[in-house]
């Protein structure tokens, strides 16, 4: 399980799925095209969060315990 909480793995996933978007694109250019540029922007990020050797944050909504709560306890030092 550790293993998708990095940052490059994520990266690669996201990279994968994205060339799929764009070598559909191939056969025609259909709204598709905002899913491929999406992926592509966040296989980036991901990129980037791994080279600054950053932790994923997680939200309450995707059933983590939120980003503020993680902010809240770094900034007041409880962490």
């Amino acid at each position: 399980m550790k293993r998708f909480e990095n940052n490059y793995f994520r990266a690669g996933m996201y990279g994968l799925f994205a060339l799929v978007e764009w070598l559909s694109l191939t056969q025609s250019i259909t709204i598709m095209i905002l899913g491929a540029i999406t992926l592509t922007i966040a296989s980036i990020c991901y990129v980037f969060a791994g080279a600054k050797h950053q932790e994923r944050a997680t939200s309450k909504i995707t059933g983590g315990t939120g980003v503020n709560v993680a902010v809240a306890t770094n900034a007041y030092g409880m962490a």
